[in-house]
């Protein structure tokens, strides 16, 4: 589990980079992370589906909602939990991360 002194702030880019709608792939330390901006809010999350790691770069979102393209597995995009398994069983949940815009500064939270 991350605790909070394993965890740290990460500058990712301006707002402006972030278009509306579109799902961007960022390397943050080790990790590739995806941030979408639906225009009321932001979404971190992992780049791979956690059911069989397929990207998810391609994946429908609506609302706070994700819809792996590969398989149709479905994600809450804020705390997420699987919506949706077709089917499938012991999903594991999406790893998402928390966003913070501070002035046009995008960051996120994971570890250091």
């Amino acid at each position: 589990m991350d605790t909070a002194k394993n965890l740290r702030w990460w500058n990712i880019g301006k707002t402006h980079d972030f278009p509306k709608g579109e799902t961007m792939a960022r390397s943050v330390g080790p990790d590739t992370v995806l941030i979408h901006h639906n225009g009321q809010r932001w979404f971190a999350f992992e780049a791979l589906c956690p059911h069989m790691s397929r990207p998810l770069d391609n994946a429908h979102i609506e609302a706070n909602t994700l819809e792996c393209a590969w398989h149709n597995m479905r994600f809450d995009l804020i705390t997420g939990a699987v919506i949706e398994d077709s089917g499938f069983f012991d999903i594991p949940a999406l790893k998402v991360y928390t966003v913070r815009i501070e002035g046009d500064e995008v960051l996120i939270r994971l570890k250091k």
